[in-house]
């Protein structure tokens, strides 16, 4: 009897001393502004970034990047060295008359180096001149002499050679002799060799200023050529300065005359241009959109488009021509896009990417340009071809075919045959193939599941885990409940979106909702991947009450190149549509207040914002950011891409404009611009602000004197946030200013 009460004795002092314990656990922390943004913010979702990984030519080893140290990682065993000394590369450096012990340090120690093709040497920038080195400090030296700035320099494929753009002329260098050849003459302000201008890097190229690619062999280098003088110019002017000071760019919209653009094949022997013969196609109507070399080396292949983009030519050069010959031309039911290269294989034939059937889809060619068979086909795209193991007849790419909202890792025959799925972890896949092809890189999350890097085998097997993102210092904060949702529209269609509700969410309370919009064409934000680091914003909203809203139009979804063509010629219109439908969606839910729903969104998003609450009344608050509010204000590549000219489509221009429905405002508007974005000018704004004004209606607008397009910053954020919160949240208190 003693023995047993003992026992019960001991047994009640174990459970109080756990439940103590459990009682001790300290509470999640709630993410709050001042959390999150604050001066004492105690949130740091990117303490930890992840090292970069990319394969070395020998397809054996892996260069990865981290905190400013280069590694070599044996792909296989994991094996690591360094893979060179910055010690010894700053003495190679120091070696040379004009550059001192502290500056060569500090070269030899900076976070992005320029390597050579063979990993053993560096191309280094440094007071408007070239350097090169070797990584083991046995050799240095200054490839260029001459006034003005060396850019965009790029080895050439076997590392002899170093070309580049100066003053708007292309010139190379040997690295041997280190003897400067220029192949252009009449680089000027307005005329650049191998160097985009505006309308050609953020439309084109992808925000990429350099237009010139050598040869495999490294013997020509193919160049595209831009004359700005028939675009008219544009002026920002910068008024914090005492001094008022003027950017002036040559900015082509829409309807307005765009770059005149030529193709030019220089030789590195003779430094002698080839400009090829474009004169079938009028230069006024006539977008060069990308250029390259086929395996020989010596043939040149081109992409040209008409201004409108309703087809797409691929021509090729032959060796000594200057007559290029057309191999396809490329046509859908709406705009062509420039996809990808082609992929030439040995015997000539090519494999090309296409959306003429609605969707995106690989297609072989013979050499002649004569159609062989659709590789892949479909309701689902092919996102980007990876390897084409010609021996094997196999081509590997990543596609959305399992669901449009997360990418994986196919095979598939060239001749016959279904692809055969080779990832299988839920979520989205972003491959990186080895050189050779014996392996990949494959980093794959989902919207629970933050981000690992694994190394396979070609064939699929799993090799090893290289990196597992860290999500610890996250554990101590309440997150919020985030889930996508599939929102039916009332006409047959479905709308993708993620929704993020309070973590303390009660489904018996009312909550109001704050819409997140972007909505371009064929630019989807739901995608089954980690996003919680990167959406740090909503999370202090959802605390602070509001549950968040991200949803795609159809015509932004990804899911085909078809749905993005509702879009065409009627920017705005569809897309309102479907966010009109959203918020039925959400109005049909008893949590949802239905007189507290907002709308926000940048740049594209901006302008449908803006668009919204000139065109509905279903939306209690808009902040628009950066938005066009006319679309005879943006640039002539992307906007007559899908809305042609002014002159063609007069009425799709009116019926997309934000400044002409002014003075139909429904709901409280803040606008937001940078004073000094060049790319949707501030123009845009300040015409809406002077005909919402011409109307008597109200508005609110914050102006950033030193910001561009992206606008960032403390003041930014508490603005948008307090905006959300007193238009949303009332009740609330706004963020106030903390030193």
């Amino acid at each position: 009897m003693r023995r047993s009460r003992l026992l019960w004795i001991f047994i009640a002092c174990v459970a109080i001393h756990q439940g103590t314990a459990a009682d001790e656990t300290p509470a999640k922390k709630p993410i709050t502004f001042d959390t999150a943004y604050g001066p004492h913010a105690t949130l740091h979702p990117f303490r930890h970034p992840a090292p970069r990984f990319q394969w070395l030519p020998n397809g054996a080893h892996l260069l990865q990047t981290h905190k400013g140290q280069y590694t070599k990682v044996h792909a296989k065993t994991g094996d690591t060295s360094p893979l060179f000394d910055p010690t010894q590369l700053a003495q190679g450096l120091q070696s040379l008359s004009d550059i001192d012990e502290p500056t060569a340090r500090k070269l030899a120690n900076k976070a992005h180096l320029q390597f050579n093709p063979a990993y053993d040497a560096v191309l280094i920038p440094h007071a408007d001149r070239l350097y090169f080195a070797k990584l083991d400090g046995s050799f240095a030296c200054r490839l260029t002499d001459a006034a003005g700035t060396a850019e965009l320099a790029q080895f050439g494929p076997q590392g002899e050679s170093v070309a580049f753009v100066r003053d708007n002329d292309l010139y190379t260098v040997d690295l041997a002799t280190q003897a400067e050849q220029r192949l252009t003459t009449d680089g000027s302000e307005l005329i650049r060799n191998g160097k985009a201008d505006w309308v050609y890097w953020e439309e084109v190229f992808n925000r990429q200023l350099r237009t010139f690619w050598y040869s495999g062999d490294g013997t020509q280098i193919v160049f595209l050529q831009f004359n700005d003088t028939p675009v008219a110019p544009f002026s920002i002017p910068n008024n914090v300065p005492d001094t008022q000071r003027i950017h002036e760019m040559r900015y082509p919209k829409a309807g307005t005359a765009n770059p005149l653009v030529q193709v030019g094949i220089a030789s590195l022997t003779d430094a002698v241009v080839r400009w090829v013969d474009l004169s079938a196609y009028p230069p006024e109507d006539r977008l060069v959109v990308r250029a390259g070399w086929l395996p020989d080396h010596q043939t040149v292949y081109l992409y040209l488009q008409n201004r409108a983009q309703t087809w797409l030519d691929l021509l090729v050069v032959d060796p000594g021509s200057s007559t290029p010959r057309r191999l396809l031309r490329e046509t859908t039911a709406a705009w062509v896009n420039n996809l990808a290269p082609p992929h030439f294989l040995e015997d000539g034939s090519f494999l090309w990417e296409s959306e003429r059937s609605g969707w995106r889809h690989l297609y072989h060619y013979a050499a002649n340009g004569q159609l062989r068979r659709a590789v892949t086909a479909g309701p689902w795209e092919v996102s980007k071809v990876h390897f084409i193991n010609e021996p094997a007849g196999d081509v590997y790419f990543s596609a959305a075919k399992k669901s449009h909202l997360e990418d994986h890792l196919y095979r598939v025959s060239l001749n016959s045959g279904e692809p055969v799925q080779l990832t299988s972890t839920e979520g989205s896949h972003r491959i990186r193939f080895s050189p050779s092809g014996n392996g990949y890189l494959d980093t794959h999350s989902s919207l629970e599941r933050p981000p690992t890097t694994e190394i396979s085998g070609g064939d699929g097997h799993r090799i090893r885990e290289l990196h597992k993102t860290d999500t610890t210092d996250l554990n101590e904060y309440q997150w919020s409940t985030h889930k996508t949702v599939s929102i039916e529209t009332g006409d047959g269609g479905t709308l993708d979106g993620s929704l993020m509700l309070p973590a303390d969410f009660d489904s018996s309370r009312q909550y109001p909702v704050w819409i997140k919009i972007y909505g371009g064409p064929h630019y989807p934000t739901i995608r089954n991947r980690w996003t919680k680091t990167h959406r740090l914003f909503d999370e202090v909203l959802a605390t602070s009450g509001v549950v968040i809203l991200r949803v795609d139009p159809r015509s932004a979804s990804g899911s085909s190149a078809q749905s993005a063509w509702t879009a065409y010629r009627r920017l705005g219109v569809n897309e309102l549509r479907d966010l009109e439908h959203a918020v039925t969606w959400l109005k049909s839910k008893s949590w949802v207040d239905s007189k507290r729903i907002g709308l926000g969104g940048h740049s594209y998003g901006g302008f449908l914002t803006a668009f919204a609450l000139t065109h509905s009344q279903s939306f209690a608050a808009g902040i628009a950011g950066a938005p066009v509010t006319d679309w005879r204000n943006y640039d002539t590549i992307y906007t007559e891409r899908y809305m042609d000219t002014p002159a063609s489509n007069p009425a799709g221009y009116d019926e997309t404009s934000v400044v002409k429905a002014a003075k139909n405002l429904h709901g409280r508007l803040l606008l937001l611009h940078g004073m000094l974005d060049d790319n949707v000018h501030l123009q845009n704004t300040t015409q809406l602000v002077n005909a919402l004004q011409r109307a008597d209606k109200d508005f609110e607008l914050m102006l950033y004197p030193r910001a561009k397009h992206g606008i960032h910053g403390a003041h930014y954020t508490r603005t948008t946030y307090n905006f959300i919160i007193k238009t949303m949240l009332p009740e609330q208190t706004p963020s106030q200013h903390q030193d």
